[in-house]
């Protein structure tokens, strides 16, 4: 399969405060030195941190699963944005297939070389959506555990309605 991703079982932290949102609470729930989460590009893992690169564009990924969802989808831009993982993904619709192609500028072992060489990736829709849910599932699984509660719960919302619309 030329994408996955996998999620691992990160360690948690007690959340003691209440973060602003989503993003801030996978910054302080993941601590920087956990599990990383593993995302295979065309055959090549790329590790992402949760703490500190997950949270940063993990409001991009559920507006692009939201997308996803509604058949008139054709295109969308996805810039990561974080410091050790920093890629720009041009997604369109071909059918049932996903054509993504992408820049990497920024990795954990500095190979974006290896990545940009691949950077067209054609991936079934139902399959790239499916892993990104997995993610969503280890996110939302370990805030329920957690108890975590955020000031403006939005983004945690919509994910957890992405994952029932999946029947997940």
């Amino acid at each position: 399969m030329s994408f996955w991703i996998q999620t691992g079982k990160p360690t948690l932290l007690e959340v003691e405060e209440i973060p602003d949102d989503f993003a801030e609470a996978i910054g302080i729930i993941y601590p920087p030195d956990t599990e990383y989460l593993i995302l295979s590009w065309n055959r090549i893992p790329v590790v992402v941190n949760y703490s500190e690169d997950l949270r940063v564009f993990i409001w991009d990924i559920v507006e692009l699963l939201e997308g996803l969802q509604d058949p008139e989808f054709t295109e969308s831009h996805v810039t990561t944005g974080a410091s050790s993982f920093f890629a720009e993904w041009w997604i369109r619709r071909d059918g049932a297939q996903l054509i993504i192609d992408s820049r990497w500028s920024s990795v954990v072992g500095s190979y974006e070389f290896l990545l940009n060489e691949r950077s067209e990736l054609t991936v079934d829709a139902a399959v790239f959506t499916a892993e990104w849910l997995k993610l969503l599932r280890r996110l939302v699984d370990d805030m329920t555990e957690k108890a975590v509660r955020m000031e403006d719960d939005d983004l945690f919302l919509r994910a957890k309605a992405l994952l029932a619309a999946s029947g997940g």
